[in-house]
């Protein structure tokens, strides 16, 4: 299991912290399960997802609190030569966009054959079978040419289960998928869906998938964390969420998702203002309708009940 406590990433400036950009996060991520974390661009996931990793993607971001373990070791302590071998090994992520995510002048064969040589002893014949395997496991038609092409002698589906196949290839423990079906049709999108869920059982893989799309956490998800502002604002099972949703910002999201009944003259409903960082603890405070003036005011996390907890100042009255 994976599990971070009260994480804190801050921005440095001068040696000193400037902005804290991800605050006082928990999160647990069971073996075999599949969780997202939930929110729009700028709420703080994909950093929340490179911290699994211990990687940030700025040198002047820093994990500056909390806790995130690995069957029960701290990863924030472990040495930055351990980490490595744990990287791709029991944690691989898979980046946003599959075309930069590949290196263009490498062959695909190429780019999977790095990952045995670096973590296993396997000789070129059992690299050069396994990588077949796994391209035919993730449904890549025509293996052996595929080995042999480009990253842009593939389409944006096809790259995509190219990825997946890296991630899978020394079977880890947690695969952090962030927004993998952005700019994939709806087929395509439904396809790479239903491999996550097929390779989840197969290989009784942890996933965390990172996405804005509300449309997806129906069909993948087991639990769901929604995250606005550098903060976890609402969590609880996928029933839950969509049942009994609490927090405004989640209740927004799911108005949203277009439906079967809407149509071009239907306008889509949308959540005024814009995502920020905000010192309020609230960090929707600026975009509530229901927002009053003691939602400034601090308070703690509540659950509802075992599967459900919200940061609402509303529930505790």
């Amino acid at each position: 299991m994976f599990k971070i406590e009260n994480l804190e990433i801050s921005l440095i400036k001068k040696n000193k912290i400037d902005k804290v950009l991800i605050k006082n996060i928990s999160l647990r991520i069971p073996n075999g399960s599949i969780v997202c974390l939930v929110g729009e661009s700028g709420s703080g996931k994909t950093l929340t997802g490179y911290s699994l990793m211990r990687i940030q993607p700025s040198q002047n971001l820093k994990i500056t609190k909390g806790k995130i373990f690995f069957d029960n070791i701290n990863l924030l302590e472990l040495p930055e030569e351990k980490m490595r071998d744990l990287r791709g090994k029991e944690i691989f992520m898979i980046p946003q966009e599959p075309l930069t995510a590949l290196n263009p002048v490498l062959t695909i064969e190429t780019q999977l054959t790095e990952i045995f040589e670096f973590h296993t002893n396997m000789t070129k014949n059992e690299i050069k079978k396994e990588c077949l395997r796994l391209l035919e496991l993730v449904k890549i038609d025509n293996p052996s040419t595929r080995l042999k092409s480009y990253p842009h002698q593939l389409s944006g589906g096809q790259r995509q289960r190219v990825l997946i196949a890296m991630a899978i290839a020394l079977k880890p423990s947690l695969i952090i998928a962030d927004e993998p079906t952005t700019a994939l049709d709806v087929t395509i999108q439904g396809e790479i869906l239903e491999l996550f869920l097929e390779l989840r059982e197969r290989l009784n893989l942890s996933i965390l998938l990172i996405t804005h799309d509300f449309g997806i956490l129906k069909s993948i998800s087991d639990y769901v964390y929604v995250m606005y502002g550098g903060k976890i604002v609402e969590e609880g099972t996928k029933e839950e969420i969509f049942s009994k949703p609490i927090h405004p910002y989640t209740k927004g999201l799911i108005d949203a998702v277009p439906t079967i009944d809407s149509t071009p003259k239907t306008p889509l409903k949308t959540i005024p203002g814009y995502a920020q960082i905000s010192d309020f603890y609230c960090p929707f405070y600026e975009r509530c309708n229901s927002a009053q003036s003691d939602c400034k005011s601090e308070f703690d996390y509540i659950f509802i009940n075992q599967k459900h907890g919200v940061l609402c100042r509303k529930i505790m009255k």
